[in-house]
């Protein structure tokens, strides 16, 4: 989709669910774009954030069939990069920075399109014979531009709900999912298995270094308003994300308190390991995307697990 020009280095984002294209030098630099040669020999190097072995393997088998459609294009591949990495490279520019960049948020969209860190792709799309508008969806495409800049094109869309533990669940004698966050606390109680200061097993981790346990993936069962018609934010005021700090904290304290659950924390395995551990049984439940059945699969086949929506706040019940 683009070339190198003159040793300058073009770079792309994926932005949690979405894909960008733009310049890997200082801010407010450009260098090539959908002008040039598209037949000239090139090789691009493309980080990502993909970990699990048959991720990776996904991710390669698509370069490869990429490199066999377009033989003068080479790619290179770097997995497991996180987005501060990511954002550090694309800042410091360089022979050493990506070309191509995945990234799991779109949350650096905005920053990265309007200081023309990601070239905008409007050119490129144009020159492809590629209409954005009847190729997605208008969300996605809202999500990966900023005020008109469309510098990132969608890649994935992920589905979250709550894995729970089967057979910890009938020793907790405990029928089903929750369906309530209330019901969630009171499982997340019954399901922690206590062992000297500290736990066996935990029946829900609210700390938010864990894993998917995010403010942004808890918040959104209150639907919550970020930003002001005005756009400014509007998160300090927003009764949804103050009612969702005010539940994790509350949960935190019933399950032992920050720092012992901190402590449990650190002893777990990688979110994308074998040692995951919700697929190892050290967490009963938790809250994650739609990859973790194939995971659970691999490395866990005999987990005995169910997946059902995350538990939604009491008086949205009906919803």
């Amino acid at each position: 989709m683009t070339r190198h020009v003159a040793g300058r280095r073009i770079a792309a984002l994926v932005g949690g669910l979405a894909i960008a294209l733009g310049t890997a030098g200082c801010f407010g630099s450009t260098s090539g774009g959908s002008t040039d040669n598209p037949d000239a020999e090139v090789t691009i190097t493309f980080w990502h954030g993909w970990s699990a072995p048959s991720e990776v393997k996904a991710i390669d088998a698509t370069i490869t069939a990429f490199e066999a459609a377009n033989p003068n294009i080479h790619v290179k591949s770097v997995s497991a990069i996180t987005d501060d990495k990511i954002n550090q490279a694309l800042r410091a520019g360089g022979p050493n920075a990506p070309d191509v960049v995945s990234s799991f948020t779109t949350d650096n969209v905005g920053q990265f399109c309007s200081s023309h860190a990601f070239v905008d792709l409007e050119p490129f799309l144009d020159k492809a014979g590629i209409d954005p508008a009847t190729t997605f969806t208008a969300p996605q495409l809202e999500y990966t531009q900023f005020e008109g800049n469309q510098c990132a094109l969608p890649l994935l869309a992920d589905a979250y709900g709550l894995y729970y533990n089967k057979k910890a669940f009938e020793e907790a004698g405990i029928s089903g999912p929750p369906k309530t966050l209330s019901e969630l606390e009171a499982d997340a109680v019954k399901l922690t298995k206590r062992s000297g200061d500290g736990f066996s097993r935990l029946g829900f981790m609210p700390d938010y270094h864990f894993y998917e346990s995010t403010i942004t993936h808890f918040a959104a069962q209150w639907s919550p308003t970020y930003f002001a018609s005005d756009g400014s934010s509007n998160v300090a005021a927003d009764p949804g994300i103050k009612a969702a700090i005010e539940w994790q904290r509350g949960l935190v304290d019933k399950l032992g308190g920050y720092a012992a659950l901190e402590k449990f924390r650190t002893t777990l395995g990688d979110e994308w390991g074998a040692k995951n551990a919700f697929q190892t049984g050290q967490v009963a439940m938790t809250i994650d995307g739609e990859w973790r059945a194939g995971m659970i699969k691999d490395a866990a086949p005999d987990l005995d697990f169910g997946v059902a929506p995350f538990p939604v706040p009491d008086d949205l019940a009906d919803q």
